[in-house]
């Protein structure tokens, strides 16, 4: 009976990240898709509802979103569907790892490419949310503000711009990162040596070096030959 081969360290944080990376996103979703769902069913608002005070991701600002930003909620619903997809075969791809499936290898770098595009995607998204929503955090946060000096307008959507962009920047930035380091590991030489069937050779003694299966004909003395 061969031995159960032993799992690189590379191999478990993969599998172990992939895995996280997975369900994370699977729970920030079930919060949105709600009151995504209910926003895309439902008619706008008001007018005046728009700028009431409130959270900032209720259903009104799909609405908000949807009036100022084309095809939103297409392009949403494709996002959110291809994330959910991304992070079931992310999961399942961490766990074959885990267990060294021969073919979670190969599947885990198509993944991690997938993933590393749809992650592109939507931050580009977010960007091209960024004015509707620095109009709507601003116009929250205005009325918020009570007896005293005010601050301008101006300023507000200044720094709320500023906010806005270095947290896509940040987040595209760290997602790239991860999946490009993910990728990286997943394709080196000993990652690869790991789900290699020569690999779950066993060793028949204590010098380290696997045995090549002997032929049967090995040994014998050719009778006939010339």
């Amino acid at each position: 009976m061969n031995p159960t081969p032993k799992r690189p360290g590379k191999v478990t944080f993969v599998g172990v990240t992939l895995i996280v990376l997975g369900v994370l996103p699977l729970l920030s979703n079930a919060v949105e898709v709600p009151g995504l769902v209910s926003a895309s069913l439902s008619e706008p608002p008001a007018e005046g509802a728009k700028a009431e005070v409130g959270l900032l991701f209720d259903s009104s600002i799909h609405h908000t979103f949807a009036s100022e930003t084309s095809a939103y909620y297409p392009i949403k619903y494709a996002i959110l569907m291809g994330t959910l997809l991304v992070c079931i075969a992310q999961i399942a791809c961490g766990i074959g790892l885990l267990k060294l499936k021969p073919a979670a290898r190969t599947w885990s770098l198509a993944v991690i490419l997938t993933a590393l595009v749809l992650s592109i995607l939507g931050n580009v998204h977010f960007l091209t949310l960024i004015p509707s929503m620095q109009h709507v955090m601003t116009s929250r946060m205005v009325p918020a503000q009570q007896e005293g000096p005010q601050m301008p307008i101006d300023f507000i959507e200044t720094v709320v711009a500023v906010v806005l962009y270095v947290f896509a920047g940040g987040m595209l930035v760290t997602q790239m990162a991860i999946y490009v380091t993910l990728f990286a590991v997943t394709s080196s030489a000993s990652t690869s040596a790991a789900f290699d069937p020569a690999a779950a050779m066993p060793l028949p003694d204590d010098e380290g070096e696997r045995v090549p299966q002997r032929s049967r004909y090995e040994g014998y003395d050719d009778t006939y030959g010339g």
